[in-house]
């Protein structure tokens, strides 16, 4: 005589895409004696079949070691409410973080191209490079190297580093 397996479930946590899902899906149901393994993506919840002999721990080391955690389905829905609206929580702090991160990194690099626009080119790099490259770009870049100091003022050579002297056309075709 045969026991029928007993009907489980687990909530999951980690699953961030259907992939994920079939990823938890497919070690569960790898797991002998376990059947009929389905994965609730948007409940966050995997049910199978399996019997007494199966603990619950085995399956949640199974899913631990696919990357993802797993434990039994909380008995308070107002604890597992609050669980919930804690990780919103966390995930908005973090959106916000990086959002302000965003924001100071776009606003550097505007005021650093601002800035070359402090040193404006003048006869002696339009005359020297037109052939080179003619654009406005370039020139602003090149006066402000010269405003760094990274190069010597008559456009011809740039200073990266002791050791390291070329010429800006050498520069360019870089």
């Amino acid at each position: 005589m045969t026991k029928t397996p007993a009907i489980r479930k687990l909530a999951v946590r980690g699953m961030r895409c259907a992939g994920c899902a079939a990823k938890v899906e497919k070690t569960v149901a790898a797991i002998p004696e376990v059947k009929n393994a389905q994965v609730n993506y948007a409940a966050a919840v995997v049910t199978f079949a399996a019997p007494a002999a199966v603990s619950d721990e085995e399956i949640i080391a199974a899913i631990k070691k696919a990357g993802f955690t797993a434990e039994p389905p909380p008995a308070d829905p107002a604890a597992e409410a609050a669980r919930e609206k804690a990780e919103q929580r966390q995930a908005l702090r973090d959106f916000l973080c990086a959002l302000l991160f965003t924001l100071l990194l776009t606003a550097a690099i505007t005021l650093s191209a601002q800035a070359a626009s402090l040193f404006p080119p003048t006869a002696v790099y339009q005359n020297q490079f037109t052939d080179v490259l003619a654009t406005d770009w370039f020139y602003d870049n090149v006066a402000a190297l010269y405003g760094l100091g990274l190069t010597n003022g008559k456009g011809d050579t740039a200073h990266f580093a002791p050791q390291d002297e070329m010429t800006v056309a050498e520069v360019i075709t870089m």
